[in-house]
């Protein structure tokens, strides 16, 4: 029973010694920035469609959508631009 309990406490041991952070630092060893987050969003474009949608009897109908497009930037630096579309 204490072997057991030994071989656990050393193969916990093993797994933390590796890690060596202090007080105030993050560990992301895939990023070189602690906390990225966005900054801000803004719209960077906006454009009107027209698409043709179809009824429960077959027959087409025009309508109008709103095609906006976005911009994420972060606080790395990097950004994120998506667009949306709205029935307008």
């Amino acid at each position: 029973m204490k072997k057991i309990t030994l071989s656990i406490i050393i193969a916990v041991a093993a797994l933390f010694a590796g890690v060596n952070v202090e007080a105030g630092q993050c560990y992301r060893p895939s990023y070189n920035k602690c906390h990225v987050y966005k900054v801000h969003t803004c719209e960077i474009n906006r454009c009107y469609h027209w698409k043709t949608g179809y009824d429960h009897c077959g027959h087409s109908y025009r309508y109008r959508v709103v095609v906006v497009t976005y911009k994420t930037t972060y606080s790395n630096g990097t950004y994120n631009t998506y667009t949306k579309t709205f029935r307008a």
